[in-house]
């Protein structure tokens, strides 16, 4: 199963989404930043660039806009596969700052075989909201193909990363870390036009099992014609060390209709 999966065409897509947050009942201190895009069938040789942008307006009770913006690009030649994704997030409640994150991620996969695959990857995360000035991480990695078929798919991992972290509030360096971060990714055509795709993430900390990341995404996208789709996602997120008066886990629906050119 290809690594980083794009949509496989080579030319740019633009998704226009109203989001939804439920059940999110606050931030954890570093988020598990998902650039993996689960899909049946092998991408094309050469370069394929996405990008998305979102927006959300809710009006009453709270009075919320939302605007996010996420583009990316793969290259794919043989066995080589590179890809260079990022994001940016804003948000404002009653006028007052409620998001304020972006990532950029770099990654490189090669192909050794039918079902081995080795990668290495480098990420630098910024979120103000989860005491987050500055987030690198650095990693190598290796995946297995479970199965291909015509209409699933399904790929594990594991790797070894090490992650650097910036505190905003007094500008506190922590020491480095390393993690072991794992995934399963399935994807499955469940009729023509239907695709289900999950990744699911578990990343512990290598000195201390007991200080871990949980994150499952998953997301239903349904092609309405050539140029047309639409897809709903729902990422459940928990880490088992919070800051203190913060909330374990993070549930996050979106929802977007996008179109192709």
């Amino acid at each position: 199963m290809r690594y980083g999966h794009f949509m496989r065409f080579n030319r740019f897509c633009f998704g226009f989404g109203l989001v939804c947050l439920m059940g999110a009942p606050g931030p954890v201190q570093a988020s598990i930043v998902n650039v993996l895009q689960p899909q049946v069938g092998d991408p094309e040789e050469g370069w394929a660039v996405q990008g998305r942008v979102g927006l959300g307006l809710e009006a009453g009770n709270e009075e919320k806009q939302k605007f996010s913006v996420l583009a990316g690009a793969r290259r794919v030649l043989g066995a080589h596969q590179t890809l260079v994704k990022g994001s940016l997030d804003r948000a404002t409640n009653f006028g007052e700052t409620s998001t304020d994150r972006s990532f950029v991620h770099l990654r490189h996969r090669v192909a050794f075989t039918e079902e081995w695959a080795g990668f290495g990857f480098a990420q630098l995360e910024h979120n103000g909201f989860r005491a987050l000035k500055v987030r690198d991480l650095f990693g190598l990695g290796i995946q297995r193909s479970l199965w291909k078929a015509r209409r699933s798919e399904a790929a594990i991992a594991t790797a070894v990363m090490s992650e650097h972290e910036l505190l905003l509030l007094d500008e506190e360096v922590l020491p480095p870390r390393l993690r072991s971060s794992n995934y399963f990714m399935l994807a499955v055509d469940l009729v023509d036009g239907l695709t289900l795709g999950s990744t699911t993430f578990f990343q512990p900390r290598l000195a201390d099992f007991t200080d871990w990341r949980l994150l499952e995404d998953l997301t239903l996208n349904v092609s309405l014609g050539e140029r047309l789709s639409w897809s709903v996602s729902c990422k459940m997120e928990m880490d088992s060390r919070p800051p203190t008066d913060v909330n374990p886990w993070d549930v996050v629906v979106k929802t977007g209709l996008g179109w192709s050119y």
